[in-house]
């Protein structure tokens, strides 16, 4: 639910529209440059250490290019008001968010950094005084601590990340999006049966961020995460 929440500024077409003030191509150069911003300048395979899932040549390719124009910290808070301006749009009838963002922020504010570098670049970022803009900012910063939760346990587990990819269910239209190209490996049963506990384990991680919380408020957390995720359209 996080994950989905999280996302929806990304596909946002007002995003991409301000490419310009990224100084990157439309499309996937703001998504480079605008998620992964928050690493800094550095080498390609240090991004792709943290994106896991992405196709390498394309990271590789996308990413050299948006950095031969874009300053990635000046990309990063863009990224962060298209968020921001996401929220202002589409979350701003949506009661009680000044009551989620005080839970988000203390599931944020309380969560490891270990092993989750674009969490922690997004953790530090500036966010809104407003409510409906801060709640998707922060419904991004939970998407990434999640993200990271689950890569990490996808290569403990000994997992290609393509692997990982295909066994779900959502895979045709995903691959091309992450830059994989056909013919794609065909799945055993192992492989299928890994990914499940692959996505156990990362249940489990996230469930464990929820420990700054208490039992009652994690209730009304997930309550109104779903409030918000239902109304928020």
């Amino acid at each position: 639910m996080i994950s989905d929440l999280g996302a929806r500024f990304m596909s946002d077409p007002a995003g991409f529209a301000r490419a310009d003030e990224m100084n990157v191509a439309p499309g996937v150069g703001v998504y480079m440059a605008g998620r992964f911003g928050v690493l800094g300048r550095v080498h390609a395979d240090v991004v792709m250490a943290s994106a896991v899932f992405i196709e390498p040549g394309l990271l590789s390719r996308e990413w050299n290019k948006a950095m031969e124009t874009a300053d990635p910290a000046k990309a990063a808070e863009i990224y962060a008001s298209i968020a921001a301006n996401y929220g202002r749009d589409h979350f701003s009838d949506v009661p009680d968010l000044e009551r989620w963002v005080e839970l988000a922020e203390r599931v944020v504010d309380n969560a490891s950094l270990l092993g989750a570098p674009i969490f922690a670049g997004w953790r530090v970022m500036p966010r809104s005084d407003e409510a409906a803009a801060r709640t998707c900012q922060l419904a991004h910063v939970l998407r990434e601590l999640r993200f990271s939760l689950h890569a990490n346990a996808v290569v403990a587990a000994g997992i290609d990340p393509l692997m990982m990819m295909v066994c779900t269910p959502d895979a045709e239209a995903r691959l091309p999006l992450f830059g994989w190209r056909k013919p794609y490996p065909e799945p055993t049963e192992a492989d299928k049966a890994g990914r499940w506990e692959v996505e156990v384990a990362t249940n489990d991680l996230s469930t464990r961020t929820l420990e700054a919380l208490t039992v009652a408020e994690v209730e009304e957390f997930v309550s109104l995460t779903e409030g918000i995720a239902a109304a928020a359209v």
